[in-house]
This record gives C-alpha cells, structure tokens and sequence, in this order.
C-alpha cells in the first residue's frame, strides 16, 4: 500500500483482489499489525526497533495464489492500485539480480508475507 492510501484507494484494492479468481485467500495488515510483526521479526535487534515508528510501515494486503504462473496476470491487474505487487516465487525482471543468491532455488510457494 502507499504510505498516505486513503480508505478508498484500499477499499478499491481490496475489491480488486477480492475479485481475483486466482487468488485462493487473502487478508490485510495494518500499519500496527505491521509493527508488531517487525518487532517480533527484529527482536534481535533492539535498537532498531527502537528507532522504528508506526508510521515508518505501511499497511498491506497478502494473498496465496496456489499456481505461481497467475503471478503476472494478477501483478498487472493490482500495480495501478498499488505501491508494490511482489511474489517471492516469481523473480521480479526490474530487481537488481545481484542482490540475489545464485543458488537460490525456484519455488511455487505461495506469495506470503
């Protein structure tokens, strides 16, 4: 989600995943749902949680698709309502493939946070 969404630009996403068929389920966190999964995944790492805010995490929607090869159809179908549509199991073309390891394998889990 973008930072500043409003409720309708949300409700205007969620509409739209809802409507997916290739989407099998599907759920929303809040910025504080978000923070607190940021500070039980950084736990290890007082002062960055430390320094963190509320506000420094956006909203977000998740959703399973059960065959990674919709991944395209749905991206192209959410970007215009969204800040960022990502898959863990389809590479993304634009990504800097340096960052990524060599050896990481290709998976059709589901995309979850």
């Amino acid at each position: 989600m973008w930072p500043d969404a409003t409720p309708s630009q949300t409700e205007h996403l969620h509409a739209a995943i809802a409507a997916s068929p290739e989407i099998s389920d599907y759920g929303f966190e809040s910025r504080e749902e978000a923070f607190e999964r940021f500070k039980h995944q950084f736990a290890d790492a007082p002062e960055l949680v430390a320094a963190a805010r509320v506000d420094d995490l956006p909203s977000n929607f998740w959703f399973d698709l059960p065959c990674a090869a919709d991944f395209p159809a749905v991206q192209a179908r959410l970007k215009p309502l969204a800040s960022d549509v990502t898959c863990p199991c389809v590479p993304d073309p634009q990504a800097d493939r340096s960052v990524q390891p060599a050896d990481s394998p290709s998976t059709s889990q589901s995309p979850r946070r």
